[in-house]
């Protein structure tokens, strides 16, 4: 992902982000993947904050989602991280699908591509 996307995301949530200088989590490595599932990427995070805000109204406990890693893999978006609940789990998931079927190039609908040992989700325009 640009530099200048990553640099958005981090900005806006820091607290989902907070182990992005922390050298022992390959969040310090950066997002992983394209700029087409930056949209994707916008979207739940700005979900699992207003949910985490919401959670900790009524629990200040709650433990806050920190991604670890947010990469492509075999074609989709993986997301690693720690903290939520089972309803976080199920935000993550959705976003993991929705990028399943989105251009990871292009944010345009795409489909899983694989030549040999390499996977891409990719729109028509960007396979051809």
């Amino acid at each position: 992902m640009r530099e200048e996307l990553e640099n958005k995301l981090y900005e806006r949530y820091p607290e989902l982000f907070a182990l992005k200088d922390d050298p022992s989590s390959c969040m310090s490595f950066g997002i992983t993947c394209g700029d087409g599932w930056y949209n994707i990427m916008l979207s739940l995070c700005g979900t699992l904050q207003s949910y985490t805000n919401n959670k900790r109204r009524e629990n200040p406990d709650f433990q806050s989602v920190k991604f670890d890693q947010i990469k492509e893999k075999f074609g989709g978006l993986r997301f690693y991280y720690s903290g939520g609940d089972k309803e976080v789990d199920g935000m993550v998931r959705f976003a993991e699908y929705l990028a399943e079927q989105t251009c990871e190039v292009s944010g345009e609908k795409g489909e899983l591509c694989i030549r040999g040992d390499w996977y891409k989700t990719l729109s028509e325009t960007v396979r051809n």
